[in-house]
């Protein structure tokens, strides 16, 4: 008999696990390593250890990083040019024609095909009177059969505005070279001949503006006038007749009528730098300095190379007693008004810096 005292000695001898049905996710043994989250015989375990990940998916992955990291290098240009079409969409919108131009013009650079820029331009640039960027976009767009539905309207009314601006009946234009040469009388009745056949307004209009800028250029200031009138009651928007008739209006003192004309210019495109230049001259009438100074900054600053505006400038400087700055304006009027075959504003200019004519 054993000592109370005395422990026998005791080996544990782990229990085998109870028999499942669990089988190796992968190759399907019924060996699987117990312990694991993941059902596994040996040989698989082994097998993921040593390749974790199939060679193949390294290679989609490695891809689609490679496309990832091209697209993040992109997106800061894209977002820049997203904001150039926003702003031209928001300019076309506020009639700043100058800007929405520039904006679209920005897009067309890196995406010449891109429709709704195509769009923004060519509605700024018929407002602009811009005819070869104008061309550029109509002949896009002429190719699509869609057009979206918010754009469609504005494309045709720039287009439509742009077109009454022109003549294309060629016989026509050949009588009216001959009709600038006749006494006003003869012009009128030429007119009033067009008001009386079945020619469009868009005609009467081009005609009219063409003869009453003869006579305002000869300083025939009624004869002008009685001819814009009619020109302008066929089409009230006619931009060449409407600057013209602002000019009449300042010669023969009728400045508050004069500066209404500019002022529907400027509503119809705010960025207008000839329609500001010609408001500037009116303001300078009105004895108004700063403010004619101000309009004939801001239309130097929207076109630095119009020779009307940098006219203006001068004029103003020279009221001002800045004789030298004026003189140093006219000297680049002399230059530009050569370049783009403007015969008016520099003799002009240099009549009025000269002392032989009164500013009108």
């Amino acid at each position: 008999m054993k000592s109370p005292s005395t422990m026998e000695e005791y080996t544990y001898t782990p229990e085998a696990p109870p028999a499942t049905s669990v089988t190796c996710s992968h190759c399907g043994s019924p060996h699987v390593e117990h312990g694991h989250a993941s059902a596994l015989c040996p040989e698989c375990r082994q097998a993921f250890i040593n390749y974790p990940i199939p060679r193949w998916l390294w290679i989609f992955a490695g891809v689609v990083a490679m496309v990832l990291v091209i697209n993040l290098l992109k997106l800061p240009a894209s977002i820049k040019l997203a904001g150039h079409l926003i702003r031209a969409e928001r300019a076309v919108d506020e009639h700043n024609f100058l800007t929405a131009q520039h904006e679209a013009d920005s897009v067309l650079t890196a995406f010449p095909e891109h429709f709704e820029a195509h769009c923004y331009h060519l509605i700024a640039s018929a407002y602009n009177f811009d005819y070869d960027a104008y061309d550029r976009s109509i002949s896009f767009l002429g190719e699509k059969t869609y057009i979206k539905e918010g754009l469609v309207v504005s494309c045709n009314a720039a287009t439509d505005y742009l077109n009454r601006h022109f003549c294309e009946d060629t016989l026509l234009l050949a009588q009216l070279d001959l009709i600038t040469a006749q006494p006003p009388r003869e012009q009128l009745r030429f007119i009033d001949s067009l008001a009386g056949s079945k020619q469009t307004h868009a005609v009467l209009a081009y005609c009219g503006a063409r003869i009453g800028s003869y006579l305002l250029e000869h300083e025939q200031l009624p004869e002008s006038r009685a001819i814009l009138e009619k020109t302008l009651d066929a089409n009230p928007d006619h931009y060449f007749a409407s600057i013209d008739y602002a000019t009449v209006l300042r010669k023969m003192n009728e400045l508050e009528k004069a500066d209404s004309v500019c002022d529907i210019l400027l509503e119809r495109n705010h960025q207008d730098s000839y329609a500001m230049s010609a408001k500037s001259r009116v303001v300078l009438r009105k004895k108004q300095l700063p403010a004619a100074e101000e309009l004939a900054m801001e239309a130097v600053r929207l076109d630095p190379l119009s020779s009307h505006a940098l006219a203006s400038l001068a004029l103003v400087l020279e009221a001002k007693g800045q004789k030298a700055d004026s003189r140093q304006l006219l000297q680049a009027v002399v230059k530009l008004s050569a370049e783009r075959e403007d015969t008016a504003s520099a003799p002009q200019l240099r009549r009025v810096l000269d002392g032989e004519t009164v500013y009108q």
